[in-house]
């Protein structure tokens, strides 16, 4: 239970207890009474019995509320592990229940802290020793996976002219070069190539004005 919980329930019930101290007050009001010969006084009856009556309903409920907001009290307690606090509330509800609702805490023990284990119970557990991917990881087959259309020697789809030897049958085929029907070369430069005057063929021609 939150500790703004059991501050409200518990406030409530003071309140209720007042209010019933205050109707019982005033129900006794006005009774008469009467003295034995043994000196001992007997209410022979009430001034107001409705008051007096709805003194005591309101105890019993305030009763109820603030042992509600005692026990909320001692349950969070051990759940923080404040020891102290605890034992504190057990033997000493009614002052130390007003001393809770407003100054006790609301966070663990220092050691309960340090003693955390992380990941929390319930978290999945991390297994490095069974390596990557976990047993509950889908299972991978060879590439591609079934189903997946296999792949022959490409191209893949009927229709597609298949690859043999290149060039395909009805290409032009190619013997030596230059193919047949192309002008021969001899040597460079050609028969009808003007000759130098050179005969020797050496640079400048003869014709060329020597220097």
């Amino acid at each position: 239970m939150r500790k703004s919980l059991s501050r409200n329930l518990y406030l409530i019930g003071l309140g209720l207890i007042i209010v019933a101290t205050a109707l019982l007050f005033a129900g006794i009001a006005g009774s008469q009474t009467t003295t034995d010969a043994s000196g001992y006084t007997q209410v022979t009856s009430l001034g107001n019995p409705a008051l007096f009556t709805t003194g005591i309903v309101l105890y019993i409920v305030a009763g109820i509320i603030d042992l509600i907001a005692w026990i909320g009290a001692l349950v969070k307690m051990a759940q923080l592990g404040r020891w102290g606090w605890f034992i504190c509330l057990l033997l000493f509800s009614g002052i130390a229940m007003l001393i809770y609702i407003f100054a006790g805490p609301e966070t663990p023990a220092a050691s309960q802290v340090t003693a955390a284990t992380y990941p929390q119970q319930g978290y999945p557990q991390p297994d490095y020793q069974a390596g990557y991917p976990p047993p509950s990881y889908p299972q991978q087959g060879g590439y591609p996976p079934p189903g997946y259309p296999q792949q022959g020697n490409y191209p893949q789809q009927g229709g597609y002219p298949q690859q043999g030897d290149y060039p395909p049958p009805g290409y032009p085929q190619q013997g030596g070069y230059p193919q047949p029907g192309y002008p021969q070369q001899g040597g460079y430069p050609p028969d009808s190539y003007p000759q130098p005057g050179n005969p020797q063929g050496g640079y400048p021609p003869s014709s060329y004005p020597q220097q």
